[in-house]
């Protein structure tokens, strides 16, 4: 069962009801975490939300160590919002939810965590997907406080040490074109029941709701004819080069002998015996790719 919210005017309501901001920026194709695909998959009820992860439990953890950060700056008060609140109540129910509120500077604030590995992302301007969410928040809270500043602050830490601020500006076409494609969005893959198209990253989301073989034959088009003449020219490359390096570490082995070291002009090539021990698993299920040469396909598919 799906978790139910109370907006800021004490109505309920399901995540599975509609977007909020940062689902916006997803089904706009700005967040590399969500996709399109994935948001249509937890919206039509396919797909059960994530569990909450280790990088997850974090943010959260850390939201209250981000906003005191921010809150050592002088003239500032920020205190906690994160309350969701509802800016359209139509099909789809669009809300955000500000981390927190600066009353005295009288300005939403947003806080954020990352890991020290995506440092870059944040080397020049706050990401894209960012920018959309700080938007939409601004533009929700119109609706609760048209008095509050234009420029959205977010407060990011980077690797529990690396403390920073950017000012988002509000932009109101950028917002209000960004709902719109959401809304027809939602109407085209949610409403309809009609999947986005499913890319790379979304493999791992759809393996979850395709876990078995179905049978089905399609055929291919140029493009993915092409992929898979690709994968076979790469895997006759794979084998040609493992069944030289077979060949080469024999050579190798029989003219060193029982050195550990072999000195070359420029390094050395070192050889040592290492123990290969049994180890056990859980059961793992994977999509097996074998390419099948005409007589096997024709065989396979009863032509």
């Amino acid at each position: 069962m799906s978790k139910r919210w109370i907006d800021s005017q004490g109505n309920e309501f399901e995540r599975s009801d509609g977007l909020g901001a940062s689902e916006v920026a997803a089904v706009l194709g700005y967040d590399h975490y969500t996709t399109p695909y994935k948001v249509w998959a937890l919206k039509t009820g396919r797909l059960d939300p994530d569990e909450e992860n280790a990088a997850m439990l974090a943010g959260t953890r850390h939201q209250p160590t981000v906003l005191q950060y921010y809150n050592d700056g002088p003239g500032r008060d920020a205190h906690m919002y994160d309350v969701p609140v509802v800016y359209d109540a139509g099909q789809p129910l669009l809300w955000a939810t500000p981390d927190a509120i600066d009353y005295a500077q009288g300005r939403i604030v947003e806080l954020k965590t990352t890991e020290v590995y995506n440092r870059d992302d944040w080397a020049w301007d706050v990401p894209i997907r960012h920018r959309v969410q700080c938007n939409i928040q601004r533009y929700a809270m119109e609706h609760i406080d048209p008095t509050l500043d234009t420029t959205v602050t977010l407060a990011v830490l980077i690797g529990l040490s690396d403390y920073r601020e950017y000012e988002v500006p509000y932009s109101e076409a950028w917002a209000e074109d960004s709902i719109a494609y959401a809304i027809d969005w939602w109407q085209r893959h949610v409403v309809a029941d009609v999947p986005p198209d499913v890319t790379p990253c979304d493999i791992e989301t759809f393996r979850r709701l395709h876990p078995d073989d179905t049978g089905e034959v399609i055929e291919a088009d140029e493009e993915l004819a092409g992929l898979v003449q690709r994968l076979a020219a790469v895997r006759g490359d794979l084998a040609i080069a493992r069944r030289d390096e077979t060949f080469l570490k024999k050579e190798i082995e029989a003219r060193a002998k029982d050195a550990t070291y072999v000195r070359l002009g420029v390094g050395a090539l070192k050889l040592t015996w290492k123990e290969r021990k049994g180890y056990e698993v859980a059961p793992t299920r994977y999509r097996e790719f074998t390419i099948l040469n005409d007589e096997k396909a024709k065989k396979e598919l009863g032509e």
